[in-house]
């Protein structure tokens, strides 16, 4: 898939910003961030974990967090 070109892809179940990314196996996971806020409503800071496979360009629930964070550091090892 690398061809040095920007290409969309399938779009996550939650818009988010400020989450914690990390590639690990193949797959891309995005952990926490927040939503963006309108008028109305503050942002809210998500506890989700979404993963996804760039083979079958889908993303995925990865389950949830015990605290939500936003703006997170992140490692794999």
């Amino acid at each position: 898939m690398l061809q040095n070109d920007w290409v969309t892809v399938s779009s996550m179940s939650t818009a988010r910003a400020g989450a914690a990314v990390a590639a690990i196996n193949g797959l891309i996971y995005a952990f926490g961030g927040r939503t963006s806020s309108s008028e109305f409503c503050a942002p809210v800071t998500l506890a989700s974990v979404e993963c996804y496979n760039p083979e079958s360009d889908e993303w995925m629930d990865a389950g949830q967090m015990p605290v939500g964070r936003c703006e997170a550091g992140i490692a794999v090892l």
